[in-house]
């Protein structure tokens, strides 16, 4: 693994895409800036060829540049707070058909205008034929955005270069703060995945676990978690369900089998059969991070699918006869947020505004649990939100109980729910049993709604106003494979959401209530999304020495809050 070097370079020639006035400065037009990458000294369709060198340039500026092989849209908002003239940017380049010199450069950007100087890098194809490059902008390690370029080396005629852009939504201002690690998945061509690290090292590997093999790992993963969750007790009491306080020698039979399920899922991702050097070199240097005692880490993922439960994953010895410590599980030490990538850059601000005028909140329910179950699980959640919109003035809180309530409401261009929170059943099977993402289900009161009627009765063409969070708390649900969030994910944030909260798998009533007002609690409060997870998981393992927080994950930016905060009378 590389560490990061500097390197910056002349100005850049004149652009195409908007003109100069007075042949001297672009003409801002539209307010929009782009990425332009060229290839310096090299017609933009002229064919490449092996072991020959190029230098790869970016830089940014008004306009789309005639002399570029590329161009995409800056994504800056969030990379300029109030008062700040000028941010460095980090370029990195990773490939494993490419020879790169040197594969992180900073490039240095304005507030307006074209950035000062260009990211170069020296760059040598290593074969003929398709040859993709992928290049990582990030800031203070955290990501912006990231473009694949796709080259045809040895090429007889002149070829454009395909170019692939993503990002995740863009941010305000108070959004693109520091991150510690960040790390990439992608599926790779002809299968596996592409693993990008950046931060304060910068790495890439090819994963050679193949994406069935993985949803596989992750579901068996999620099973063994269903053995916590269904565990008895010496008198046969299922402990998890019953009660929040969990004895000493329950909890740490739970502590044994999340350990190993969450050692075993971690070698398969990094250490499983055909790994390469590359591979094993960041699963070491992720082990070494999150096992360092002394830190508290945020760490980034961003992923195309298949969500991975990365707070379950274990950094230690989990071998028969090994001393087992919760302390070496990701999401007991550390901040993870998880954060899908996306074709689009839609606005989506880590401040959730509770004054313009009110914080709009919607309940979501199934009443049919309190009848399966017994108690009042959903009648004491309904309660809770009724009291708390009377202690304050902030907040406005909506119900909805039928399918037909739901759909409507994400079907309507007025809703503003800006949190959409539900307690429900949630279902999906896995592929083996004939699922699919489509057929992944919300069940409501009266009936339930799978992710193919949403995607036809409220489609993702009409946005959700108040891009809200979306927290899916999913209670004592029949099955929850990861299809249920490899669907529900994309379909809410290609509405206009912020992110999804949701459960790894079924979760005991008694406790997603808990969960979900304590966390309310403190997050309406304004503190932010992922340090209030942290915070909770270790209240409730080391309160109740109940670890059943790391069945919750992120897929949201971590310093997500809600601003200014609702203060709540208790």
């Amino acid at each position: 693994m590389e560490r990061e070097e500097a390197m910056t370079g002349a100005t850049p020639e004149e652009t195409t895409g908007t003109r100069r006035k007075n042949g001297s400065e672009p003409n801002d037009v539209d307010g929009k800036r782009w990425i332009n990458v060229a290839l310096e000294d090299h017609e933009p369709d002229e064919p490449i060829e092996t072991n020959g060198w190029y230098t790869l340039a970016f830089d940014i500026d008004v306009g789309q540049r005639k002399e570029s092989i590329a161009n995409t849209e800056f994504a800056e908002p969030g990379v300029f707070k109030e008062g700040v003239e000028e941010v460095t940017l980090t370029i990195q380049l990773d490939s494993e058909d490419f020879e790169i010199t040197q594969r992180t450069r900073p490039l240095r950007v304005p507030r307006s205008g074209r950035s000062k100087g260009k990211a170069r890098f020296d760059i040598s194809p290593r074969h003929d034929g398709t040859s993709p490059i992928k290049a990582t902008v990030h800031m203070e390690g955290n990501f912006i955005q990231q473009m694949e370029l796709t080259f045809e080396v040895g090429a007889t005629r002149p070829t454009p270069v395909g170019i692939d852009a993503k990002g995740r939504p863009a941010a305000a201002a108070s959004m693109v703060e520091p991150r510690d690690v960040g790390l990439s998945l992608s599926p790779a061509a002809g299968g596996g995945y592409d693993c990008v690290v950046w931060g304060s090292v910068s790495a890439r590997a090819k994963l050679t676990i193949q994406e069935a093999h993985l949803a596989v790992a992750i579901e068996t993963a999620r099973q063994e978690l269903m053995k916590v969750v269904m565990h008895q007790d010496a008198d046969g009491n299922y402990i998890f369900q019953i009660g929040i306080d969990i004895p000493d020698v329950d909890r740490d039979e739970a502590l044994r089998i999340m350990a190993r399920a969450g050692s075993r899922l971690f070698q398969q991702l990094f250490y499983g059969p055909g790994a390469g050097a590359d591979s094993k070199a960041i699963g070491d240097f992720l082990k070494r991070m999150a096992a360092d005692k002394k830190t508290r880490l945020k760490l980034q993922i961003l992923a195309e699918s298949t969500p991975l439960p990365w707070g379950l994953l274990y950094v230690g010895d989990a071998s028969a006869g090994a001393k087992l410590d919760w302390d070496n599980f990701i999401g007991m030490r550390h901040i993870i947020e998880q954060i899908p990538l996306q074709p689009t850059l839609s606005v989506s601000d880590s401040v959730i505004a509770s004054d313009q005028p009110t914080l709009s909140v919607s309940v979501n329910v199934n009443r049919d649990i309190d009848r399966q179950m017994g108690r009042p699980f959903v009648a004491d959640q309904e309660k809770y939100w009724r009291d708390t919109a009377k202690t304050s003035r902030q907040l406005r809180v909506k119900s909805r109980t039928t399918r037909d309530e739901l759909v409507q409401a994400l079907n309507d261009v007025q809703t503003d729910d800006q949190i959409l929170y539900f307690y429900c059943h949630a279902e999906s099977l896995p592929l083996s049993a004939g699922g699919g993402p489509d057929k992944s289900t919300l069940v409501l009161s009266d009936a339930s709604v799978t992710l193919g009627d949403l995607s036809l009765d409220a489609p993702t063409s009409l946005q959700l106003r108040g891009n809200p969070l979306v927290f899916i708390n999913a209670c004592e649900s029949a099955d929850l494979s990861p299809l249920f969030y490899d669907g529900f994910v994309p379909y809410f944030m290609a509405k206009g959401a912020r992110g999804v909260v949701g459960t790894e798998c079924k979760t005991p009533a008694l406790f997603a209530e808990e969960w979900a007002e304590r966390f309310f609690g403190r997050f309406l409060n304004g503190d932010p999304l992922g340090e209030t997870f942290l915070e909770l998981r270790r209240e409730f393992l080391d309160t109740h020495g109940n670890p059943l927080g790391l069945l919750y994950a992120v897929h949201c930016d971590g310093d997500t809050h809600v601003l200014p905060g609702v203060t709540i009378a208790k």
